[in-house]
C-alpha cells in the first residue's frame, strides 16, 4: 500500500511517508509503478529534467548525485521540500495524473 491515494476512492492507500522529503518522492514513484501509470522510459517533464530513468543519469548524461531506485526506475533523491513537492507534481502530471486528485498522508513519528 502507499499514503498516496486518488480522491475519487477508488483505490485506499495507507503507508506512512518515512525518510524525510525524499520519502515523498519514494510513495509517489511507488505509487505510479504499482499502477503502471509510468508509459515513458525515461520519464521527462515538459522541459526535458529526467524525472525517472531506467538509469541513474540525468538528461545530460550525468550520474544522479544521490540516485534513489524504485521497481527498476531511478530518480534524484538530492531533493529539499520544494522540489520533492515540484518533481512529484511533474511525475503525477506526466503520467496524466491530477495532482489535485491525489491525497498525499504525511505522519509525524513520535
Amino acid at each position: 500500500t502507499s499514503p498516496l491515494s486518488p480522491h475519487s476512492s477508488a483505490k485506499t492507500c495507507n503507508n506512512r511517508v518515512k525518510s524525510g522529503w525524499v520519502g515523498v518522492l519514494v510513495e509517489v514513484v511507488k505509487w505510479l509503478v504499482d499502477g503502471n501509470r509510468v508509459r515513458q522510459r525515461p520519464l521527462l517533464s515538459l522541459k526535458g529534467t529526467v524525472l525517472l530513468n531506467t538509469r541513474a543519469r540525468n538528461s545530460k548524461g550525468n550520474e544522479f548525485i544521490n540516485p534513489k531506485e524504485v521497481g527498476g526506475l531511478y530518480f534524484e533523491g538530492n531533493v529539499g521540500p520544494k522540489l520533492a513537492v515540484r518533481r512529484s507534481i511533474m511525475m503525477l502530471e506526466v503520467c496524466d495524473v491530477t495532482p489535485s486528485d491525489v491525497r498525499l498522508e504525511l505522519w509525524r513519528n513520535t
